[in-house]
């Protein structure tokens, strides 16, 4: 018999039994009932305590792009990072203004102002106090991009696309290993 057969005797008995509506109706409810457990663990699991938050280090992502924004940021997030994510290097100022950021990820090529001149300005703001660690992200690979990041006042360089791994060590570079 086969297997189309079989399916509609089994059907057709189980409507005679009042079977088929029962199963259905626990089949769904197993489904429902694991995808909300799945959702609950989820939840807790992304929970962090009011300390946790406190030692989560706060970046700063100035990207122009808003796909590549939001990806980074969710990738960092995933990594234990607190994130702020603004699209233009006068929002990256204002928010440098008022936020202590651990490392600010400076997007080069951007319209308006752009990281280079962000950077620049930012390095006037701090004079002597406190500095800001920024680490280019650039499409440009080649060493000649590296000194003009360098030069511009940036602490570090990475080369897109980059890997989560890569971005990763980069940051404990300049943070120091995660404790949490």
């Amino acid at each position: 018999m086969s297997f189309t057969k079989r399916r509609r005797a089994i059907v057709k008995l189980g409507r005679a039994a009042g079977i088929e509506r029962k199963f259905y109706r626990l089949r769904a409810w197993h489904v429902s009932r694991r995808f909300s457990l799945r959702a609950k663990e989820a939840a807790l699991l992304s929970e962090t305590t009011a300390a946790e938050q406190l030692v989560r280090p706060r970046l700063l992502i100035v990207e122009d792009n808003r796909v590549n924004r939001e990806v980074l940021a969710r990738l960092l997030e995933t990594a234990g990072y607190a994130i702020d994510a603004v699209p233009s290097g006068v929002e990256a100022l204002e928010a440098a203004a008022r936020t202590d950021y651990a490392v600010i990820l400076m997007d080069c090529k951007m319209p308006g102002m752009d990281g280079f001149q962000t950077t620049a300005a930012l390095r006037l703001r701090e004079g002597s106090g406190r500095h800001a660690v920024v680490i280019a992200m650039t499409a440009d690979s080649d060493d000649a991009a590296r000194e003009a990041c360098l030069a511009a006042g940036m602490d570090d360089y990475v080369s897109k696309p980059f890997t989560l791994r890569g971005m990763v060590s980069t940051l404990e570079r300049w943070l120091g290993p995660k404790r949490i």
